[in-house]
């Protein structure tokens, strides 16, 4: 940034600068036009069929998807996948397209670009493969960009830091000069029937820190799930959304419900994941701890899982409740 780009201003004309300007729209749920962050999960947990659903419906100039708004406008969108080749993806996109009337598939045809031929590898941390993605990106006159997958874009140890700050900086970099929203399919480890976190997505935190909006895609008991991990420009939702896929791999919503009630293990048993830290947590104390407070530290449980966490230590006899509010450790 050179000197004439930085300027030094005070708060009340920091927020009249503001006030003048539009308003930055959500696109989907908590992305932001022009943000960059992630929708990811485990293998094999519907994250690319999610995604092209989502560009369908963007490019269809659809108003809601999976019972939330999509606020479009002209928006042209690109679908660069990098971890399939073109027939598979013709394939799903023929199946897919079988669900649109005539007016939905020309909207999509005209709005949505994808691949046909491409490289499976690029390492943008290198100028060469950089400039091959800034420019692919900028002909294809997208606003919305979504890249399947992360891992595709580098050749290095995510998990080390110094390394993911070059990665991010070179995508962030390409966002900022093409003035794109860029979602990136990224990857976790398997869960095993455990809750998908900030935590869980794979590399280094920084990734997190640095992501704008975190959508996790879990598969558990045979259902597939969202839900909101973080969003820097808005609110995650409680309940996650159950979907599954269809025959001819579109999306269709289910039900919203609270994550706890998928994490089973195989043999039907709860799984005692969360039980078993909040117990923790209450046993490092001394005397009762307050609602509040367990709700504070576990605040990425969210509120509602927390809650019936605690109902099921009591029942158990693990916990005990003196006062309305206060939680302490059977003696």
């Amino acid at each position: 940034m050179s000197s004439q780009e930085r300027k030094i201003t005070s708060p009340l004309k920091l927020i009249k600068q503001v006030e003048k300007e539009p308003p930055i729209p959500l696109l989907w749920r908590g992305i932001k036009q022009g943000s960059f962050g992630f929708i990811y999960g485990p293998p094999k947990t519907g994250k690319t069929i999610l995604c092209e659903n989502l560009a369908y419906h963007i490019a269809a100039r659809h108003t809601q998807f999976l019972g939330t708004a999509l606020n479009i406008s002209d928006e042209k969108v690109l679908f660069l996948s990098l971890e399939e080749y073109y027939q598979r993806r013709g394939e799903r996109l023929k199946k897919a397209f079988k669900t649109f009337g005539n007016k939905d598939r020309k909207a999509i045809d005209k709005n949505l670009k994808v691949l046909e031929k491409y490289p499976q590898y690029l390492n943008i941390t290198k100028a060469k493969s950089r400039q091959h993605l800034y420019t692919d990106i900028k002909k294809s006159g997208a606003q919305i960009v979504f890249i399947d997958s992360l891992s595709r874009l580098y050749m290095g140890e995510i998990e080390n830091s110094k390394f993911a700050i070059e990665l991010l900086k070179e995508l962030n970099e390409i966002k900022e000069e093409l003035g794109i929203t860029l979602i990136l399919i990224h990857h976790t480890p398997k869960l095993n029937g455990r809750p998908i976190t900030i935590d869980s997505l794979a590399g280094s935190r920084i990734l997190a820190q640095e992501a704008e909006f975190m959508i996790g895609v879990n598969k558990t008991i045979g259902k597939r799930y969202i839900k909101d991990i973080a969003y820097r420009y808005a609110p995650e939702k409680e309940k996650v959304l159950v979907f599954k896929i269809t025959e001819n791999l579109t999306i269709e919503l289910i039900e919203n419900i609270p994550e706890f009630h998928l994490l089973k293990k195989e043999d039907g048993r709860i799984d005692s994941t969360n039980r078993d830290k909040i117990l923790e947590y209450i046993k490092r104390k001394e005397g009762p701890v307050k609602t509040a407070e367990i709700k504070e530290h576990f605040s990425k449980m969210g509120g509602t899982t927390v809650q019936e966490s605690l109902k099921k230590l009591i029942k158990n006899g693990r916990l005990k409740k003196p006062k309305r509010g206060l939680y302490n450790i059977p003696e």
